[in-house]
């Protein structure tokens, strides 16, 4: 039985689409797994040492709209990030020539300083539209996690506040859209 092409890139493309949501499905179950393992932790809290969730949730926006910092409005083509422009952006964090995407959920930064359950972080500016950097106000709450280098070792919430300081670069990852923000809680942290 010989196979016409078009069977050939058929059962080609099939598979392809299997290979992908079985990748899909694996990143969800390993999120599932953290938060699984993150809960007990998080229940086991005494009421004194966290404020409760809602009380978390109420200090930030809603985490769907974008921001407005280092937005460009509507109808300008971008010309300030192309051409000449171009070669005034230092450490430019994508090529000058893309545009930022409307969903953003991470940025990187060194810690400046920690102040409460806020750590304050001089952001590279890739989650703004003009790739400036910026100081960030990163929210510390009890779902997030922090990771120490190599991501040996993690730290739920408060908890890992002692082991950032001021100096260490990190990744934040936030479960809100961060574009244009510098205001956000931080879902996960990894200190690199």
């Amino acid at each position: 039985m010989e196979l016409s092409p078009k069977k050939i890139i058929f059962i080609s493309l099939a598979l392809i689409l299997i290979i992908d949501i079985s990748i899909v499905c694996f990143i969800f179950s390993k999120k599932k797994e953290i938060r699984d393992i993150a809960k007990p932790l998080v229940l086991n809290m005494e009421p004194s040492q966290e404020p409760s969730v809602s009380e978390e949730d109420t200090s930030f926006s809603a985490g769907a709209e974008s921001g407005e910092v280092g937005e460009m409005k509507d109808g300008e083509l971008g010309d300030d990030l192309m051409g000449e422009d171009s070669e005034n952006i230092e450490n430019s964090v994508r090529p000058p020539d893309t545009v930022l995407p409307p969903v953003v959920f991470n940025t990187k930064g060194v810690i400046v300083s920690i102040e409460g359950s806020n750590i304050v972080v001089q952001g590279n500016g890739s989650n703004f539209e003009d790739q400036k950097p910026r100081v960030l106000t990163i929210k510390i709450t009890s779902g997030t996690l922090i990771f120490e280098k190599g991501n040996t070792i993690s730290y739920q919430g408060k908890e890992g506040l002692p082991y950032l300081l001021p100096g260490n670069q990190v990744l934040i990852e936030s479960s809100q859209n961060i574009r244009g923000k510098t205001e956000f809680p931080a879902a996960y942290i990894n200190k690199i």
